[in-house]
């Protein structure tokens, strides 16, 4: 009995909410406008070992939100937010390897984490994936059959990239009988998700 509850105390130690807490807050401040306190937010975070914290400190490296743009800290920052299980953070790390922003391009690593990150539920690496089987890309074969499933599982998670590629897909009756009833009504969800 003293065992289990060393080990629950560890865990709640290990897994302390002041980390979630500040991720929250520095989200909240983001949303405010107030990127300083954000930054310092996702900062305290992401020191205290959480990876979502890490994956937000780096977006606002990549995107110049609070701190001058450094695309290199943005993609350490995302490399230490997936090695520590964070979906977004692969994603975004995937992101930065297929264009080159603070890394080397390797469309091949960034289709592994793209394939990682879906695998995690990130429905915008599943689009991404999508992409990547839809034009051959990252050392992938064209294969619009599995393009369209991945669209597909995006578009469900209410990704409007996904919806968008779905909706092209059966417009054009790639990989599918064209339907344009169903392209226009995916075009429209596309849309609704993206405001």
């Amino acid at each position: 009995m003293k065992c289990l509850w060393t080990v629950l105390l560890l865990g709640l130690l290990v897994g302390t909410p002041a980390w979630a807490d500040d991720v929250a807050e520095g989200l909240a401040a983001s949303e405010q406008g107030d990127f300083a306190t954000a930054v310092a937010k996702f900062r305290s975070a992401c020191e205290g070992g959480h990876a979502r914290g890490c994956n937000a400190l780096g977006v606002s490296y990549r995107d110049a939100e609070g701190v001058r743009q450094n695309l290199r800290q943005a993609a350490l920052l995302f490399e230490k937010s997936c090695n520590g299980g964070e979906k977004r953070g692969c994603n975004n790390l995937g992101f930065a390897y297929e264009n080159g922003q603070g890394v080397k391009p390797d469309e091949k690593k960034a289709v592994a984490l793209y394939r990682q990150a879906c695998g995690m539920g990130e429905i915008r690496a599943c689009n991404n994936l999508g992409v990547a089987y839809r034009d051959g890309s990252g050392g992938l074969p064209i294969d619009v059959k599995r393009a369209f499933e991945l669209f597909t599982q995006s578009c469900n998670g209410k990704d409007a990239l996904g919806c968008q590629n779905l909706a092209e897909m059966y417009e054009e009756g790639e990989a599918v009988p064209q339907n344009l009833k169903k392209a226009k009504d995916l075009y429209r969800k596309a849309e609704e998700l993206s405001q």
